[in-house]
């Protein structure tokens, strides 16, 4: 939500994100706990509001981004856009951990580009976690820088999440 204003969701609609994990050369002068991240790239399926986002100096772009379930419990998600063909897959097995006693904190710096020029600080909790079985599975196509990233297994199914933030000078 951005000046009370959120997106539209339309059936199986999901938000993506690119974000590039970032730590500081003095890790006596941190930004706060919690993990901070440079925002690389935010899609998401409703082109007003990503408009809405840019106008704002946040990173947005349009995108046919979508997440469902199938009948064998498995996580399918996938995000298109010029340049970029992406599909994951997950089926959460084992124990779930967290939940009432889990909670953290993200930093997340804009880009240089942006007009936004303070930090975005989220608190969270409540989530819930699963590791995905071994046969969950990555795949990227395109010319997008991202297609060059590296896959670090394992993945991880979260859900649950209850978030606070802003923006801070």
């Amino acid at each position: 939500m951005i000046d009370g204003r959120t997106p539209n969701w339309p059936e199986g609609g999901a938000a993506a994100l690119w974000f590039a994990r970032v730590a500081p050369s003095d890790r006596t002068a941190g930004p706060e706990p919690g993990r901070p991240f440079l925002a690389l790239e935010f899609w998401i399926p409703d082109s007003s509001y990503a408009a809405y986002m840019r106008e704002k100096g946040y990173p947005a772009t349009y995108g046919q981004v979508r997440l469902r379930q199938t009948t064998d419990r498995t996580w399918q998600g996938s995000v298109d856009i010029p340049g970029l063909s992406l599909t994951a897959e997950c089926r959460p097995t084992g124990p779930v951990t967290g939940g009432a006693s889990s909670a953290g904190m993200q930093v997340i710096f804009p880009p240089r580009s942006s007009t936004v020029k303070g930090t975005v600080r989220l608190a969270f909790a409540g989530h819930r976690e699963q590791e995905c079985d071994g046969d969950s599975s990555w795949t990227l196509r395109g010319s997008h820088p991202l297609v060059g990233g590296v896959f670090l297994p394992p993945s991880t199914y979260q859900f649950g999440y209850d978030l606070k933030g802003g923006t801070y000078p």
